[in-house]
């Protein structure tokens, strides 16, 4: 698989068109204790901004609940799902669609997911880099929780991180051009850190998948004012779009 550009262009409203690309280099081999896969290094441009550096992920967890599972499907799973059992339940296993891999199947997949992610490739510079002390992870209720960033981080490296949860969700605003909502945030769990722990955070990590990119737009502004002395912030999301992305 060689270097990828795709170019795109959207409307971002009545007025305003976005265009850029996302640039992709090719595959390489993300060694993990666990299994590993592979990693992809690249950045989405648009117009005059500074681009957006990105790796992508693949291995045998994020197939999974991305593309395909084997899965032997029982009277609760096709319950969940909507589907009238057949007489009898077939006993083999079936291959599923990921959109089926669903509650704490799919928080073991994504957890595997994100202990291989954080444990080869790109990310190993960072811990190499920096202590356990300047290291905090923001994980986004709910989706985010169920990550396990801060467990994926002490089986890779043994260090204990800060774990600050966040509430941010979606709330009606008329007031807001096409969108008509806006951005609440009603937790933010850092009262637990004093100031010199504060001061010490040099690296988060945010927790959350990207459709929109209104909350995660919004998070990555309120972590940025409360944790002064940040030098980099990685975003851990399972999935996200281009349009999120841009934002």
């Amino acid at each position: 698989m060689s270097h990828l550009n795709y170019p795109f262009t959207f409307l971002e409203d009545a007025n305003r068109k976005i265009e850029g690309s996302l640039e992709l280099t090719e595959p390489l081999p993300c060694d993990h204790k666990s299994g590993g896969g592979f990693f992809r290094i690249g950045k989405l441009a648009i117009d005059d901004c500074h681009p957006l550096q990105i790796v992508l992920y693949h291995n045998d967890a994020t197939s999974k609940f991305i593309y395909l599972h084997e899965n032997n499907p029982d009277k609760n799973l096709l319950d969940i799902i909507g589907v009238t059992a057949a007489t009898p339940i077939p006993t083999i296993p079936q291959k599923l669609p990921g959109q089926l891999c669903l509650g704490s199947d799919r928080a073991q997949l994504i957890g595997n997911a994100v202990s291989e992610i954080i444990g080869g490739g790109p990310l190993a510079s960072t811990f190499a880099q920096y202590k356990q002390q300047n290291l905090a992870v923001f994980p986004i209720a709910r989706e985010g929780l169920k990550y396990q960033v801060a467990e994926a981080i002490y089986s890779n490296y043994g260090y204990y991180c800060d774990e600050i949860v966040l509430d941010a969700h979606h709330v009606f605003d008329s007031s807001v051009p096409v969108y008509n909502r806006t951005v609440e945030l009603t937790l933010f769990k850092d009262k637990d850190l004093d100031q010199t722990q504060k001061e010490n955070i040099a690296v988060a990590f945010l927790a959350d998948s990207i459709a929109s990119g209104l909350v995660m737009k919004e998070v990555v502004a309120r972590v940025s004012e409360r944790f002064e002395n940040l030098k980099q912030i990685e975003v851990i999301s399972p999935l996200a779009t281009i349009r999120g992305l841009c934002r």
